[in-house]
């Protein structure tokens, strides 16, 4: 069965639209953070001392972060035009793709920031 399908009936039957925005943020985050695992695995077999490099993760995971953040508060708050905030037209009316992308991109760098 269609997963998505499956989430958007689930959101029209019980009107709860903060679970399916939190489920719809999180969700790509995991996926990417899975793409990035077998790679890790091999890193960790190596046994060298671990380091969190900053400069790869700030400039590809803060642009990540705040898309993800417009997309999720746009879905479970008051719409952000009604605040007097401007929001990109791609990351409202239903651009799904973009948080997607956003989400993989952000949980693959988070495991690829990880250095030995």
């Amino acid at each position: 069965m269609n997963y998505q399908l499956h989430i958007d009936r689930y959101l029209h039957d019980t009107y709860d639209y903060a679970d399916y925005a939190w489920f719809t943020t999180l969700f790509p985050v995991g996926v990417g953070m899975l793409l990035r695992t077998p790679r890790l695995v091999i890193e960790i077999k190596e046994g060298k001392t671990w380091c969190f490099d900053w400069a790869k993760f700030i400039p590809i995971a803060v642009p990540a972060i705040f898309m993800l953040t417009v997309s999720l508060s746009t879905n479970i708050s008051t719409p952000l035009t009604a605040l007097g905030i401007s929001v990109p037209g791609l990351l409202i009316n239903g651009q799904k793709e973009l948080s997607i992308i956003a989400g993989i991109v952000l949980g693959y760098s988070l495991l690829d920031s990880l250095k030995r």
